[in-house]
């Protein structure tokens, strides 16, 4: 079984997506008016820091994290809007298919019982997402 990529894009998945760009950009200009907005405050903040020569060593840090902390900030509205994103594509996918998908999972003893037996790679996450589950020819399946 395959997913008619054509048949989706020229459906309903393809004008879904056509309605997520003013999201996309409103994602975009969010992030931006974040970031401005944050700089406006963080580099005179700095800059009187660093004239006054308050906090010696511990100004770096100070800067560097509040610096850290705008970019996450102004990141979060673009990482929202691509996480909604990806789940309709996925999901108009596993529909075509005839199985479903979720993005956020609590798996149940899989993971365990996977390790328990040296069925994993070497991996540095121990979180799941993206579960395709249901039946295929018969055969029920979860892939995570």
């Amino acid at each position: 079984m395959r997913a008619d990529v054509q048949g989706l894009m020229g459906g309903e998945l393809g004008s879904w997506l056509d309605q997520q760009s003013g999201m996309r950009e409103e994602a975009k200009q969010k992030a931006h008016n974040r970031w401005f907005y944050g700089a406006l405050v963080l580099l005179p903040l700095a800059a009187f820091w660093w004239i006054i020569g308050w906090g010696g060593e511990l100004k770096y840090w100070l800067i560097g994290f509040a610096g850290i902390g705008v970019g996450i900030w102004g990141y979060q509205p673009i990482a929202e809007a691509k996480k909604a994103i990806k789940i309709g594509i996925n999901s108009a996918i596993a529909n075509s298919l005839g199985i479903a998908y979720e993005h956020d999972v609590e798996p149940g003893g899989e993971f365990d019982a996977a390790k328990d037996y040296g069925l994993l790679p070497s991996y540095d996450r121990s979180n799941f997402e993206d579960r395709w589950f249901g039946e295929l020819e018969g055969h029920g399946f979860n892939l995570y």
